[in-house]
């Protein structure tokens, strides 16, 4: 009976110890299980913030890339508008200065006094001609200023060359034109007047005018010269 109470104790007791070692490895189960879920927990939390940050990293990049495309943009349209800016305003100066009647640097001009035709009477009459003011006044550019101002009447005249030996010009005219042919004795006459007037007027060394065609003696249907024979004479003194 006692031997039966002692086994009866001994299974209890063995009964007790396995409960208790059941519940502490179950506790310490369920330890580790919430420890795991921490750990998830707080890795997946970790790695959000750090998917998070790199898109706000990300995000940041492209955005101060973005704000200095847009200023470098913006730059660019200031530098060209400045440059437009000042090509106009050079442009507007270099205008300005051409209408600028006092700027230096504009091209001066004298007045020239020559004698044209007119177109309705055909007698000689007096004219102004404009030429640079650093324009050296020869007998040639007088024939050609008067020769313009035929033009600008519509009269034509052609001259083959003008020189000055001593104190004569010579008028050259050439064959086949104005005022050799087509026209008559009254308009003849006046056209060599013309020259005549302004070469004597212009030049205080022109002393005698003599007309020739083609190198030779003036002939036309109207008048008739030696070959240094003078059309017209003056500045005597």
């Amino acid at each position: 009976m006692k031997k039966k109470n002692i086994l009866t104790l001994v299974t209890i007791a063995s009964i007790s110890a396995l409960a208790v070692t059941g519940c502490k490895k179950a506790d310490d189960a369920t330890n580790n299980k919430q420890e795991n879920m921490i750990i998830e927990s707080t890795n997946g939390s970790t790695d959000q913030d750090i998917d998070e940050s790199d898109s706000n990293t990300d995000t940041t990049e492209n955005e101060q890339s973005e704000s200095s495309d847009a200023e470098a943009r913006v730059d660019n349209n200031k530098v060209a508008e400045e440059d437009s800016k000042t090509e106009t305003s050079q442009e507007t100066s270099a205008n300005e200065d051409d209408k600028d009647p006092s700027n230096t640097t504009a091209k001066a001009e004298v007045e020239l006094p020559i004698y044209t035709i007119n177109d309705e009477s055909l007698e000689t009459e007096d004219a102004i001609a404009y030429v640079s003011a650093d324009t050296e006044i020869t007998a040639e550019v007088i024939v050609d200023e008067v020769v313009e101002a035929f033009s600008a009447n519509s009269y034509e005249v052609k001259i083959g060359s003008v020189s000055q030996e001593g104190d004569t010009v010579i008028v050259n005219f050439m064959k086949g034109s104005a005022p050799v042919t087509g026209v008559g004795a009254g308009e003849e006459e006046a056209t060599l007047d013309c020259i005549s007037y302004s070469l004597l007027d212009n030049l205080s060394t022109c002393k005698k005018v003599i007309f020739r065609i083609d190198g030779e003696a003036y002939m036309s249907g109207h008048i008739q010269y030696e070959i240094n024979e003078p059309h017209m004479t003056g500045n005597e003194n």
